[in-house]
């Protein structure tokens, strides 16, 4: 996050397990990421923030880096530069042992070409609930990709904005979605991708507890499958 400085950021993975947690993934930033595809320096400097992040997880040893590969409706074409610089991203990634999962997003073509063309046991799917349920909502996107989901970002939204609320506080399918997941064999975490805002009158410990909670219906939806 742009206030979060880079001394702290670097801090932060030995804090959280000292406490106890287990990081999964870092989620790298995505503004300009429709620069990557077009031949200009502003593509470089995206191409290199990743490269970066890269780094990160493996000085931190974290196995999974989340990331967009587009954004919008109509993003610029796959294009020689953008193919050129994925093939770098992808190099690294291999040579540092970091697994890339990208995000679903409005538009599929570029995630769909990485997995229908590039050949890489590095390149893995990270679902998102909520861009599925605004933006590609007719897309059976967790049997199409079932074979390279490694992470989940798990929220709920109204079917039009991406809104980030908490699960069952919208209009997904929770029972649908969790027995999607429970198909493809996904075992790890429930990861939520939260945002309080929405929740004014809740505290931040507050927000926290509900949020575990819905955490725990999605796992009661799951058991409940077997």
């Amino acid at each position: 996050f742009p206030d979060n400085p880079n001394e702290t950021k670097q801090l932060n993975p030995e804090l959280a397990r000292k406490k106890g947690l287990h990081i999964e993934n870092i989620h790298t930033p995505f503004l300009g990421v429709n620069e990557f595809w077009i031949d200009n320096l502003d593509g470089e400097e995206y191409l290199k923030q990743q490269m970066i992040c890269i780094d990160d997880c493996k000085n931190h040893e974290i196995q999974i880096m989340v990331l967009h590969i587009n954004q919008g409706l109509i993003p610029p074409p796959i294009s020689k530069v953008g193919l050129e610089r994925l093939n770098k991203l992808i190099d690294k990634a291999e040579n540092e042992n970091v697994y890339l999962a990208f995000e679903n997003m409005r538009n599929l073509e570029h995630l769909q070409y990485i997995f229908y063309k590039i050949q890489s046991e590095k390149t893995k799917f990270c679902y998102d609930s909520g861009h599925h349920n605004c933006k590609t909502s007719s897309e059976d996107l967790l049997t199409e990709f079932s074979d390279k989901l490694i992470a989940i970002n798990l929220h709920d939204n109204n079917g039009l904005d991406d809104e980030h609320k908490l699960p069952f506080d919208g209009t997904i399918d929770w029972n649908s979605t969790i027995q999607s997941l429970k198909k493809s064999n996904y075992t790890d975490a429930m990861c939520l991708e939260v945002i309080g805002s929405s929740y004014p009158n809740l505290s931040p410990f507050e927000f926290l507890h509900v949020a575990y909670q819905r955490a725990e219906g999605l796992l009661d939806i799951k058991e409940s499958l077997k």
